[in-house]
């Protein structure tokens, strides 16, 4: 029931949406759901699941095959399923929170780096994991364009960038003007001069 009434929701939205000629970016927060096998965590090079961000105890190892298997089902569903008969669907935007898919180094992570690079030491892993992640996206944009050539993929890395979108000695005032379309950009330039 639940899911049906979740469709139906959507749909209406959808329906909506397009009636006002609208486009639509839907917006993603993947960090692996409870059907992601074990084998796909993200993991530490003792093995145990590497640690992510506040609201889980492990995330997706995005060079396991599951994962990809699950991110293009997660597309299927939100977008495949429905750009046919809603055009205004521009693509997805990605929003990496609280680091939920983090660097994976399990052991079968690192002996895949070693034969792939010929390395002997680690010191170009994060490199090659990075590449790795960068094909990760790659695969979505090719899946959504799959769908149809014209969408995106937008990906936004709240956290782990080393910058944020604001102060947080913010004053209710700041707030407002940093979330209002007309004074983001004055509000921006404060914090530059601050």
């Amino acid at each position: 029931d639940a899911l049906r009434v979740a469709v139906s929701v959507n749909e209406a939205y959808l329906d909506a949406a397009r009636d006002a000629d609208l486009g639509i970016l839907p917006r993603l927060e993947y960090g692996g759901s409870t059907r992601l096998p074990k084998e796909a965590y993200a993991k530490k090079p003792d093995g145990g699941n590497a640690p992510v961000g506040r609201y889980a105890s492990w995330g997706p190892n995005l060079l396991h095959p599951a994962t990809w298997e699950e991110f293009a089902a997660l597309l299927d569903e939100t977008v495949g399923g429905y750009y046919r008969d809603y055009p205004q669907l521009m693509g997805v935007l990605w929003r990496m929170r609280s680091e939920r898919v983090c660097m994976s180094k399990g052991p079968n992570d690192i002996a895949r780096y070693k034969q792939e690079t010929g390395a002997l030491d680690l010191a170009g892993y994060e490199d090659w994991w990075h590449g790795k992640r960068r094909d990760f996206h790659m695969m979505i944009r090719d899946k959504l364009r799959s769908y149809r050539p014209d969408m995106k993929l937008y990906y936004y890395n709240w956290d782990p960038d080393g910058w944020s979108l604001g102060g947080y000695n913010n004053t209710a005032q700041d707030w407002s003007d940093f979330y209002n379309v007309h004074k983001a950009r004055a509000y921006h330039e404060r914090v530059l001069q601050a």
